[in-house]
């Protein structure tokens, strides 16, 4: 992130969910609400909240997000991702970042590593995943991946019980052949959203993982699968500067 441009507007906000409602003060982009902390503690109704979607009030302006917690080196804060606001709605918090924006000056540890149909097959990515939870193998899409971790997505009540924290066993078959086998991922923020598949609405959970305990040779796999994939990026990129 540019420490220089402005990328967010300090508010307060309100969340509801049934008749419930929170009062919360964070940092404010078009994507969401982000940095923020409860001080004295998540009353037990919003921390089943977590992963589900809320109604967001701000500044009179009512939207629909999903509220998250993540997890830090130095403790934890919540988030909101907004979900499909309105153009009027954005330029409204552009205008708000324009007059009274804020920059924190944080820039994630690593990137994330997007994974999907359309990537480009040369690039080496992990392509399978297969987590082992209460007794069951489950295949899972993989979303995006970073040196500390990956994020996984699956389809319906699978996974249904995992919560933030959890720790999940799961062994990585990446695209160029290399298999990484028992690893170890904690829970450390979810996401539960509503999609429309073949006329029927069912559910999509994801979760950002970070890496526990990763042996010796699965570390040396998996940084080799990352600096692969920038060499590859490398090529490519020269080779379009080329033409």
């Amino acid at each position: 992130m540019d420490p220089i441009q402005t990328k967010f507007y300090q508010a307060n906000l309100d969340i509801e969910s049934g008749k419930e409602t929170l009062s919360l003060r964070g940092l404010v982009s078009e994507t969401g609400v982000t940095k923020i902390y409860i001080p004295s503690g998540l009353p037990d109704f919003w921390k089943d909240q977590i992963g589900k979607v809320v109604t967001v009030k701000l500044d009179g302006i009512k939207m629909q997000a999903t509220f998250m917690q993540q997890f830090v080196e130095h403790g934890t804060f919540f988030e909101l991702r907004f979900r499909e606001i309105e153009e009027p709605q954005k330029n409204y918090i552009r205008q708000r970042i324009l007059v009274e924006g804020i920059s924190p000056g944080w820039q994630r540890k690593f990137p994330r590593i997007p994974v999907g149909p359309n990537n480009d097959p040369d690039l080496p990515v992990p392509s399978l995943c297969m987590v082992r939870f209460v007794g069951q193998e489950i295949f899972v899409n993989v979303m995006n991946f970073t040196l500390g971790g990956i994020r996984i997505e699956t389809l319906g009540d699978n996974l249904a019980e995992v919560r933030v924290g959890s720790v999940l066993h799961f062994d990585l078959v990446a695209s160029n052949g290399a298999v990484m086998a028992n690893l170890n991922g904690e829970v450390r923020n979810m996401a539960v959203h509503e999609v429309e598949k073949n006329g029927h609405k069912t559910l999509t959970r994801s979760f950002g993982l970070r890496f526990v305990e990763m042996d010796a040779n699965n570390e040396k796999k998996y940084r080799a699968l990352i600096k692969e994939y920038c060499l590859v990026m490398k090529v490519k990129l020269n080779e379009k500067d080329e033409v």
